[in-house]
């Protein structure tokens, strides 16, 4: 029994130069498929133990390399799989929690509301706050319609103002 275990370190030491030389493109492969260094690694050493646990079986290290990409590559796509599950999950759990519905049934009427108000004002401020609820700041407001910080604050307190004024409506 002894002896056996000897020879099977002894078959196996080839592997450290198979694992340094293989490793990092390997990663560079995974990484393709998970857009992650992190999961990609993860990967990588999980299927090296694979071939590692095999090593002895195997004849020659060419069918080792494709042995071993063969297993990053469906490791890698049960990764994904498995997010998708995931994700699917989440999304269901949100459709289907009564909390998560009326909030955003809620916020829907809000915003159609915040868009009439809006319609109704003159068309500088109409601007403003239509840029406004596209995210821009308010110096890329001043910058983009040419017009003062101020006017842009004081305009966009009034936005304030009514998505407060129609929340508080709501609730």
């Amino acid at each position: 029994m002894l002896i056996e275990s000897r020879e099977v370190i002894k078959d196996k030491k080839p592997f450290k130069s198979f694992f340094n030389e293989v490793y990092p493109p390997l990663v560079v492969f995974a990484k393709r498929f998970v857009d992650s260094e992190d999961v990609a690694e993860d990967i990588c050493q999980e299927s090296m133990v694979v071939v590692w646990e095999k090593w002895t079986e195997i004849k020659k290290e060419e069918d080792a390399r494709f042995f071993l990409y063969g297993i990053v590559r469906n490791k890698c796509l049960n990764y994904l799989k498995h997010l998708r599950v995931e994700d699917d999950y989440i999304k269901k759990m949100k459709v289907e929690n009564p909390v998560w519905f009326e909030n955003n049934v809620l916020e829907q009427e809000v915003f159609i509301m915040l868009r009439k108000a809006i319609s109704q004002l003159a068309p500088q401020s109409k601007e403003i706050m239509n840029l406004s609820l596209l995210g821009m700041g308010n110096k890329e407001i001043s910058d983009e319609l040419d017009i003062s910080v101020n006017t842009i604050k004081v305009t966009t307190h009034v936005l304030q103002f009514f998505q407060n004024h129609l929340l508080s409506k709501e609730m």
